[in-house]
């Protein structure tokens, strides 16, 4: 009896041996794939979240700041000014443009989910030709 639970325990130890070496792949392999994915989220944070940093830092800074080629770009080093946004907001037609934008906004989102909700509808509940393919 010890003789046979000797053999049978000796190649259950030896298909460890490559089961513990694919573990190890796929950790290795993990750890790479985890690597580039955050690789790739950096590149993409930055080319991404640049411009709207950019033109945030753009809109506090001063007329002669933005166009000086000394100052470095991507800092504020004359001080905060708020003049761009009182010359938007008073001196131009900027809040009924963006009114209108709103409204139109608004309208054509409730258009869209009157649609897409009876679609839905239509698609889940009603048999038609080919609701079988649609169906997932």
């Amino acid at each position: 009896m010890s003789a046979d639970t000797t053999t049978a325990s000796a190649p259950a130890e030896q298909d460890s041996a490559p089961e513990a070496g694919l573990r190890r792949s796929l950790r290795r392999n993990r750890r790479w794939a985890l690597i580039a994915s955050y690789f790739f989220l950096f590149v993409f944070i930055v080319f991404f979240l640049f411009p709207p940093y950019y033109m945030i830092i753009t809109s506090f800074k001063t007329d002669a700041e933005i166009s000086s080629v000394e100052t470095i770009p991507f800092l504020i080093q004359e001080g905060v000014t708020l003049d761009h946004f009182k010359k938007l907001f008073f001196e131009t037609k900027f809040p009924i443009f963006f009114k209108n934008t709103v409204m139109v906004t608004v309208v054509v989102v409730i258009i869209s989910i009157s649609i897409s909700v009876l679609a839905a509808y239509s698609l889940t509940r009603l048999r038609f030709f080919g609701s079988g393919v649609l169906a997932t």
